[in-house]
């Protein structure tokens, strides 16, 4: 949503957006239509723009409104005001937020799908402490910390990043992103690891270390 949006354009604007998503994925629905920057919500226009995306399912434009959220601080405030079907929110080995504070278990009792992105952390999971980018240079104590106990315990880093993941049975999707068909056939083949395994103190304290909206503000 534009920042500075007047709240008389925000119905036309939503509708067009979804209009745009259908004609470029070329689909007569979208299966959910997101809302990616969600503290727009709790601003002046709040109530518009949940009304506008609201009448977008009314209108059988999409089966599902959600949320793709990055600061949980809100969801609290969101999801007390507003209904929504859906919520996306990251979910790997160093950002556990979704189940160390609840909340999974939160929007589960809600009845709200939660989707997981992410899993990978954008890639930066599966490199080397020498591949690293140089933005990411503070990561390489850390970095070799994980190699070492992956070494160690014959693991391969895609596989424990899945496994991860899929051993929380209460999620209802996961998205991956990939960069040719030979890595999405990876994932998909990658032997899921079923055994219990303890993930080793990577000692990243500041969570803004491992935000990618951080990386290229340092």
């Amino acid at each position: 949503m534009p920042k500075n949006i007047k709240k008389k354009n925000i119905k036309n604007y939503i509708r067009n957006s979804a209009t745009k998503s259908l004609k470029n994925l070329k689909v007569k629905k979208l299966e959910c239509l997101l809302l990616q920057n969600a503290d727009v919500l709790l601003g002046k226009n709040g109530n518009e723009i949940y009304k506008s995306i609201k009448d977008i399912k009314k209108q059988k434009f999409t089966n599902k409104i959600g949320l793709s959220i990055y600061d949980f601080t809100i969801l609290k405030k969101i999801i007390n005001k507003f209904k929504f079907d859906l919520i996306q929110v990251p979910f790997n080995i160093l950002d556990q937020r979704l189940v160390k504070k609840g909340w999974l278990k939160k929007l589960k009792n809600k009845k709200i799908e939660v989707h997981v992105r992410s899993i990978f952390l954008q890639g930066i999971l599966l490199l080397k402490n020498n591949q690293l980018p140089k933005k990411l240079n503070y990561l390489k104590k850390s970095w070799i910390i994980w190699e070492k106990w992956l070494k160690k315990n014959k693991f391969d880093p895609l596989q424990i990043c899945l496994s991860f993941v899929l051993r929380h049975k209460h999620l209802d999707g996961i998205i991956v992103g990939q960069n040719s068909l030979r890595q999405f056939e990876q994932i998909l083949k990658s032997k899921i690891i079923k055994d219990n395994f303890q993930l080793p103190n990577l000692k990243i304290k500041n969570r803004k270390l491992i935000d990618p909206r951080e990386w290229n503000r340092r």
